[in-house]
């Protein structure tokens, strides 16, 4: 978990979410981790003490995410997999760092977020916190650096079999299997579970 004890904010950075974006801006504003004191880290717990404290936390299009979790996984493994048998085979088994299902930690987590930052609207979302407008000036050169321009937004173009859009990667079943895996993420969140066509 990320926080800042003089904001009275948490903010909640599952993988695969912009945390390295974010993370720049949450280091410029200091903020602290529970994690070896590592900003930005994926934990999605928030203790007791900071249970008054304003809830932020990042998701993503849940078909968007998965192809990013596929590019994760196969550099991480260094495994020479298609997308279709990471869907069929290993999705479903993924565990703690993956996060597979966001939804499912936070409720696994008790938790209760004021504020849900959409990665296909992260500019417009972050400008429009009000700590980022009163600090705006102070974080000009980190929120131009790594929110209006995603210096990451590329980085497994390598690995795509030069894929542009993660649409690209799903049919039917895919979609299907995707969406029964982590059905509240699209609920709760707002995403269409057609959004892949």
């Amino acid at each position: 978990m990320n926080w800042s004890d003089e904001l009275k904010v948490v903010w909640l950075l599952p993988p695969k979410t912009g945390t390295r974006s974010v993370g720049k801006v949450l280091v410029e504003l200091g903020f602290k981790s529970d994690l070896d004191g590592r900003v930005p880290n994926h934990s999605l717990q928030v203790p007791k003490e900071k249970s008054g404290y304003d809830i932020i936390c990042n998701v993503r299009n849940p078909y968007s995410r998965v192809v990013s979790l596929f590019f994760l996984y196969k550099q991480n493994n260094k495994e020479e997999i298609s997308f279709d048998f990471f869907v069929k085979n290993i999705l479903g088994r993924l565990g703690g760092y993956y996060q597979v299902s966001i939804f499912e930690g936070l409720r696994y987590n008790s938790m209760s977020v004021n504020k849900f930052i959409r990665f296909e609207n992260f500019v417009e979302e972050i400008y429009n916190l009000t700590f980022i407008q009163k600090n705006k000036e102070r974080l000009e050169n980190v929120l131009k650096e790594n929110i209006l321009e995603d210096k990451f937004s590329h980085e497994f173009e390598h690995l795509s079999n030069n894929s542009k859009t993660w649409k690209n990667f799903y049919n039917e079943d895919l979609s299907e299997i995707v969406y029964t895996l982590v059905e509240e993420d699209f609920i709760n969140f707002g995403y269409e579970k057609n959004s892949w066509k």
